[in-house]
């Protein structure tokens, strides 16, 4: 008996308590199956949307998914997908069922599922349903298509790179049937949203590795043609390999090492402002060698966030070690002691730290436009190499001095 958590069966519960099947579904048995933590589950049932609306009335609930045959129930503070045993008719544009039938009949709407290890249903009166032999997949570690994968595929093409995402988080193997149904269709990615594309490859991108790399990188670039600019270079993935599990981080690294636009990407990818940002300003600072003074520390966080800087250096401290440069791995590790003593003292490094301000520079005569920026900005340099400086009494003096210079002038 699977150990489900105590709102899963009380909402189990009350599906039945109304007379109806209630199950389950798809990731979360398979998860919990392989022994690990799942907080993601999905229930499958015989009552209809408008059922399920009435026997959890008294919940918030959302009906985005209603035409598909979805309910999204609010259970204590937990969001849970509750949608109506379903066959799927036609499907448009290799991604979704132009419209759906519901049916009685779970085995119907299993049939239907993706892969074999996401066809599994589950309550505590009847155990665990398999009809597709998951179980053995499991066991035996494959990725296999319920039923007809051309068909499967033809559905979805989404499903390619899902099966890809599986086989790589998992360590497991993709069924032969499947994989040649995937190597003829996969130029239908091309009609996927690149939404859709982005969010299964962020997460390919937490376990990609070189062998991974050369199996399916023919599928990856089908929707990002830019990554044939990536060289097979298996030292390259062996850094990639040891960085942390951040998809923008990674994605950064090979940028950086293959000259490839990040911003060109990233935006070809619909991703965010922040996300584009973080991408290229930690391109940007991979190929410059790091020095541990904190002069030069405290030039580069006036420009980049702290916690994008620490990032970078992350990733040169990866490098360092896996190129056994011991001296620069401790240059490395300097700068990150350099950049926490900088924090944790306060030290001065962007115009808001001065103790002198642009209305202190107007009040001593001086004009509003770029000289105040730039005097500004020389009392800064002043102040990250003598953090002493850093007082409003010397600061003054220095401008006045500059400011007489430039009356002369």
């Amino acid at each position: 008996m699977l150990n489900l958590p105590r709102e899963v069966l009380e909402i189990l519960n009350k599906i039945k308590a109304a007379n109806f099947k209630a199950y389950c579904v798809g990731g979360s048995i398979r998860d919990l199956l392989l022994g690990k933590e799942t907080h993601d589950f999905d229930f499958a049932t015989n009552a209809t949307p408008n059922q399920i609306k009435h026997i959890f009335r008294n919940y918030f609930i959302l009906t985005i998914g209603e035409k598909y045959g979805t309910i999204t129930v609010q259970y204590n503070e937990n969001f849970y997908e509750i949608t109506t045993f379903r066959k799927e008719t036609i499907y448009e544009d290799y991604r979704r069922p132009k419209m759906v039938e519901f049916t009685d009949d779970l085995y119907t709407d299993l049939s239907r599922r993706d892969f074999t290890i996401n066809a599994f249903a589950y309550n505590q009166e009847e155990g665990l349903i398999d009809y597709f032999n998951g179980l053995e997949d499991l066991h035996k570690k494959i990725i296999r298509c319920v039923g007809d994968p051309m068909k499967r595929f033809n559905e979805d093409a989404l499903r390619i790179i899902r099966a890809i995402r599986f086989a790589i988080s998992l360590g497991f193997m993709i069924d032969d049937k499947t994989l040649e149904a995937m190597k003829k269709l996969k130029n239908n990615l091309q009609y996927i949203s690149i939404e859709r594309l982005r969010n299964e490859f962020f997460k390919i991108l937490l376990y990609l590795n070189y062998e991974s790399w050369i199996k399916y990188k023919e599928y990856f670039v089908v929707f990002l043609p830019q990554l044939t600019q990536i060289q097979d270079d298996e030292y390259l993935f062996k850094v990639y390999e040891n960085l942390e599990q951040d998809p923008l981080v990674r994605l950064a690294f090979l940028f950086a090492k293959s000259k490839i636009n990040a911003i060109e990407v990233m935006t070809s990818l619909k991703c965010s402002r922040k996300e584009i940002k973080i991408v290229t300003t930690i391109t940007n600072y991979l190929n410059i060698q790091m020095a541990n003074s904190k002069p030069f520390i405290k030039r580069i966080i006036r420009k980049v966030p702290i916690e994008i800087f620490d990032k970078v250096l992350n990733i040169h401290l990866v490098i360092a070690k896996v190129n056994r440069d011991i001296m620069y791995e401790q240059i490395v590790n300097d700068c990150k002691k350099l950049l926490n003593e900088i924090i944790t003292n306060n030290e001065p490094y962007s115009f808001k730290d001065l103790a002198i301000t642009g209305n202190d520079l107007l009040e001593m005569g001086l004009e509003e436009g770029t000289i105040i920026y730039k005097i500004l900005n020389q009392c800064l340099q002043i102040v990250i190499d003598n953090p002493n400086l850093n007082n409003k009494e010397y600061l003054v003096s220095y401008v006045k001095d500059i400011f007489l210079q430039l009356e002369k002038e």
